[in-house]
């Protein structure tokens, strides 16, 4: 008796595609992000592999079909985006009106030529499919378990003395501490010279409210994966360079940095009750330090792009409109700001932390405040000046409320980078791709002291700064310097920059 295959293939192909995107993804998205999409795609396939059996009466067919389902799903996204790289004609063939009933189509001729399939084909054809799906498989999880694995305790120890660069020290709590940082909210020279954009009102509203403005300040590092591990770890991350080595884009340590920071170990050891107001941005979601999470429902990030490969989103989207990315993300901002006011209220000493995704992308709301359907009908300028304006309004309003309903707080406003989309190659930077990268708002709403911040004060002294004056600390002072990665492909190389924002050019500056 001749002994058949099984066609265990079926979540091998399930799998792949939720393989591929982590593998895409290392260092950015950690192996459990892709556990609930993993979950949603295995349970679909087996679906469709028993309704096809039932249907088949075959086990083999049933898998056949069920495979060639999942291919076509996940194909759908992929060839919208390649469609869209063809001009106006592929633009117009990669419409969901006209793209989905010719997916619909080609779904039904899988299904008609797998039932026409002779029996002698199937089984050549479920040995091919079993290895293929293995090796697709094991080529994308091994260099996920590869990365996870390597340099642990090296890293470890990296990620320990960047997070205690500023010790825990019992004690009483002093006022209430708002750290709010907002995407890619650039300086005045940033705005000025990536927009044409004037900020000044805005600036001398914060002023009329008693901050300080720290009106040439730079960021310490040109992302918000580095800038946040640094500035809420009150450290530079010079040990992570000699951990992971030249060459690693490993980010899960700065994700663990950004996650379980100094700075709330700080505050939680002096009495401060830690609100955290999450964004959909993986690190910034959540914090296993809060004492609140305040996090607006929705998909995870890793799997709001998994969905996006599929020929399902546009359905969801049509059928449900709330779970559109950019509604969700309209409604998202409002609900952050809301809980901000809502925190003010709180009776005990409060630390919160909020990362508002705004005005970075998506463009959702227009200088009014309403909600922008289309994406970048206006041009990326005039919707990212649109969206400022609004964010400018409502963050005037959110201070005022803080401030009637908290007594004298601290309140930091502050950009983790600036509006440009980066220069890949630092190296080869000119000093106006620095200054609209790196210029940033950074705005402080000190109490009691009178005394001004330096104009030129980076991220990494904000808390350096807040603990000397509000909590007794004695920690020092850092250097104002800036670094940014060599290389896209050498994330932990840094190239010293600080005199670039300066005037002079890049030549000759310093590794760290």
């Amino acid at each position: 008796m001749i002994r058949r295959p099984a066609p265990w293939h079926v979540p091998l192909v399930a799998a792949f595609p939720v393989a591929f995107l982590l593998a895409q993804n290392l260092g950015e998205a950690e192996p459990g992000e892709a556990v609930p999409g993993l979950l949603v795609t295995m349970a679909a396939a087996l679906g469709a592999w028993a309704a096809g059996w039932a249907a088949f009466r075959s086990s083999r067919r049933g898998a056949l079909v069920a495979s060639g389902l999942v291919a076509l799903t996940f194909a759908y996204g992929p060839t919208v985006r390649w469609l869209g790289g063809m001009g106006p004609a592929g633009q117009g063939l990669g419409r969901h009106r006209y793209l989905l009933p010719a997916w619909v189509l080609l779904a039904a001729v899988l299904v008609w030529g797998v039932a026409r399939l002779r029996e002698a084909r199937l089984d050549p054809g479920t040995r091919w499919l079993n290895a293929a799906s293995v090796i697709l498989v094991v080529v994308n999880v091994v260099p996920v378990i590869a990365q996870t694995a390597d340099g642990a305790g090296d890293v470890d120890r990296a990620i320990e003395e960047i997070r205690t660069a500023v010790p825990p020290r019992a004690g009483p709590p002093g006022p209430d501490i708002f750290y709010l940082v907002f995407d890619r909210y650039g300086g005045l020279e940033a705005l000025e010279e990536e927009f044409g954009f004037d900020n000044t009102p805005f600036v001398k509203e914060l002023e009329r409210r008693g901050f300080s403005v720290a009106t040439e300040s730079r960021a310490n590092y040109p992302s918000t994966y580095l800038s946040l591990a640094s500035s809420l770890n009150m450290a530079y991350l010079d040990p992570l360079s000699g951990a992971l080595g030249p060459g690693s884009r490993d980010r899960e340590p700065l994700d663990r940095l950004i996650r379980d920071h100094g700075v709330g170990r700080f505050l939680k050891a002096r009495g401060y009750r830690y609100i955290h107001i999450g964004s959909w941005w993986e690190p910034t979601s959540r914090s296993p330090l809060a004492d609140r999470s305040a996090r607006y429902g929705g998909l995870s990030e890793f799997s709001q792009v998994l969905l996006d490969q599929t020929a399902v989103a546009p359905v969801v989207r049509a059928l449900a409109p709330d779970l559109d990315v950019r509604r969700r993300e309209y409604q998202r901002v409002q609900f952050q700001f809301d809980q901000v006011e809502t925190a003010a209220a709180s009776p005990e000493a409060t630390f919160v932390f909020g990362h508002l995704l705004v005005p970075h992308g998506p463009y959702v709301f227009h200088a009014d405040g309403s909600f922008r359907a289309h994406r970048l009908r206006k041009g990326r300028e005039q919707s990212f000046v649109e969206q400022l304006r609004y964010v400018n309004g409502r963050i005037l309003k959110m201070i005022d409320r803080v401030l009637a309903a908290s007594d004298d707080p601290v309140i930091i406003l502050q950009g983790d980078e600036g509006p440009f989309n980066g220069s890949g190659e630092w190296s080869r930077a000119t000093a106006s791709d620095a200054l609209r990268e790196f210029s940033i708002l950074n705005a402080y709403h000190l109490p009691g002291t009178g005394k001004p911040v330096d104009p030129g004060m980076s991220p990494v002294n904000t808390f350096r700064l807040v603990l000397r004056r509000y909590l007794g600390s004695r920690v020092g002072l850092l250097p104002d310097r800036s670094y940014a990665p060599s290389r896209p492909d050498d994330y932990y190389t840094f190239l010293d920059v600080t005199e670039l924002l300066s005037g002079p050019g890049l030549g000759g500056a310093a590794v760290r």
